[in-house]
């Protein structure tokens, strides 16, 4: 039996299609000719005709042929335009440790060579003052008179009290490591050395009126050096303006440690 296929009425054996041959096959050779004719009309009737035209004509045949359309995939790829990632905004800048708020000071580090005190404020906050310094700015005090400066680790021994430099704040000099250096430069005895270090411990004022030295801390300007912290002018002591000093002794109290460095 002859295969049929309904395409806008007319029947395959209209087509020619032989016993066992597929019926849409032999369709798609028949509609070739007339693709071809609508080709050549659509050519001659314009010029400028596209091949969309001929493309849309042959399309039609073939659908009403009941043949299956192709299925048109593009072989272009699309391109997505690149899309930035959103800047990450910039981490805010650090805080400066001299504008935080500061109700205590908790350290205190005084660098000779840089001329400055820093100190440290509970919460994160920070002052740095000018300083003078002694007459003899290098190297660190050995003993009585030398007009020099300690260097080391102190702590902060007692209240202010006036001065004619306005205002002092002691510092615990000599230390334990300064008693121990006297000692071996037999600058002390080993009793004045046991005295130091018995202070220490009960964290007294150590003796002041030993061959060491004593009577060292921190001091104002005064009226005869206000305006020369550039200068070096002081005893032993690290001088500050006469305000520097007020804000140190209502901030700084007994026992804060006082870093000296060269």
């Amino acid at each position: 039996m002859e295969a049929e296929a309904v395409t806008c009425g007319a029947s395959a054996a209209a087509y020619g299609v032989r016993p066992g041959q597929h019926a849409r096959t032999a369709i798609a050779r028949r509609i070739a000719e007339p693709v071809r004719f609508v080709s050549i009309f659509v050519l001659r009737r314009s010029k400028q005709a596209s091949l969309s035209w001929v493309l849309l004509a042959a399309c039609v045949m073939l659908g009403c042929a009941g043949y299956p359309l192709p299925h048109w995939t593009s072989t272009t790829s699309t391109i997505v335009p690149e899309v930035a990632p959103p800047d990450t905004p910039a981490p805010p800048p650090p805080l400066d440790p001299g504008t935080l708020p500061c109700t205590a000071v908790h350290s205190i580090e005084v660098r000779k060579h840089d001329r400055f005190l820093e100190a440290w404020c509970e919460g994160g906050g920070r002052r740095r003052f000018p300083i003078a310094l002694s007459r003899e700015p290098v190297g660190g005090k050995s003993r009585r008179g030398d007009q020099r400066i300690p260097e080391g680790d102190y702590r902060i021994a007692g209240s202010a009290r006036p001065s004619r430099y306005y205002l002092f704040i002691p510092i615990d000099y000599p230390s334990p490591r300064d008693a121990e250096l006297g000692l071996e430069q037999k600058v002390i005895s080993p009793a004045v050395h046991r005295a130091i270090l018995a202070a220490h411990a009960a964290r007294r004022l150590p003796p002041q009126d030993t061959a060491l030295g004593g009577w060292v801390g921190f001091h104002g300007e005064g009226e005869r050096w206000r305006g020369d912290l550039d200068l070096d002018w002081t005893n032993g002591c690290i001088a500050l303006s006469d305000e520097a000093m007020r804000w140190l002794n209502e901030h700084a109290h007994r026992g804060v440690p006082v870093k000296i460095l060269p």
